[in-house]
């Protein structure tokens, strides 16, 4: 997708920094959930419990690489790559919320 005025990406460049400080303020949050995860293994180690386990636990990665890839993205003039990518970070998020709201 291109561009005809220069000045149009603002709002994607506010977007990629607003939503990457959102995932900033996560952060000491899923530390206090990744720390209580572990507790999953308290009746043995299953399959399931070390997938969990593992989800968890990689959820900065996932942060980092979408923002990296957004920012990446963003740099090439693919804004609406750069949009979705950022957006994404959004995703665990939206599925816990669903999984509390719906189940």
């Amino acid at each position: 997708m291109t561009e005809s005025k220069s000045g149009a990406r603002w709002p994607l460049a506010a977007w990629l920094i607003i939503s990457q400080l959102i995932t900033l303020a996560t952060l000491p949050f899923w530390l206090m959930g990744a720390l209580m995860s572990v507790m999953a293994f308290d009746n043995g180690v299953e399959f399931w419990n070390m997938l969990f386990v593992g989800a968890v636990w990689l959820y900065p990665v996932w942060a980092l690489g979408l923002a990296v890839a957004g920012w990446v993205a963003f740099a090439r003039k693919k804004n609406t790559a750069a949009w979705v990518l950022t957006s994404l970070t959004f995703l665990p998020f939206l599925v816990i919320y669903a999984l509390v709201v719906l189940g």
